[in-house]
């Protein structure tokens, strides 16, 4: 036996007007659900790091002690925007009138911050006790780091200035591996 047309005609409508405020409701839930986490999903586009102004060359005694300087710049979350926050350090040694070496004070082993052993002789990881010669190569075969402390870039301009690419690197690993910038 055959349904009548206007019973299937009016279960049609019915499942029109049913069906189309819930697209619309579910195409605005998923435009403010976009909206609202885009910032979380957001990468950022630059890996390589940027060039900080750390010190001034007369700030570094030429006897070759490195010395740690904080570096600042505005960090920006997924919706705030923080003004001259410390975003990381360096280490900073200078031989000589204008050899300058900067290392990052992240541990390549578990990412700790490295310190200046109180004899001022090599580096020391306060977590597993990774050990590192002055000029940032490993001490000894029993070295939990995987790796030598990570070297950064530094640049002297207007012939004073000591300008370094602040940049993070994966630690735990063998390789120096870039770690996107925030």
């Amino acid at each position: 036996m055959r349904q009548p047309l206007s019973s299937r005609r009016s279960f049609a409508a019915a499942l029109l007007c049913l069906a189309a405020p819930l697209g619309i409701l579910a195409s605005i839930a998923w435009s403010c659900l976009k909206a609202l986490l885009w910032p979380l999903s957001s990468k950022s586009k630059s890996t390589k790091g940027i060039f900080f102004r750390v010190t001034q060359l007369k700030n570094l005694p030429v006897d070759g002690l490195p010395r740690r300087f904080e570096i600042r710049s505005d960090r920006r979350d997924a919706w705030n925007l923080y003004a001259n926050q410390a975003v990381g350090s360096v280490w900073i040694s200078r031989k000589g009138s204008t050899e300058v070496s900067a290392w990052s004070t992240s541990c390549p082993h578990a990412g700790c911050m490295v310190q200046l052993a109180s004899n001022h002789n090599h580096f020391q990881c306060p977590c597993h006790n990774s050990r590192f010669e002055i000029n940032g190569k490993r001490m000894g075969p029993q070295n939990p780091s995987p790796r030598d402390m990570d070297r950064l870039e530094v640049e002297i301009r207007e012939g004073e200035e000591v300008w370094v690419r602040f940049e993070r690197f994966k630690s735990g690993i063998s390789q120096k591996q870039l770690v996107s910038q925030s």
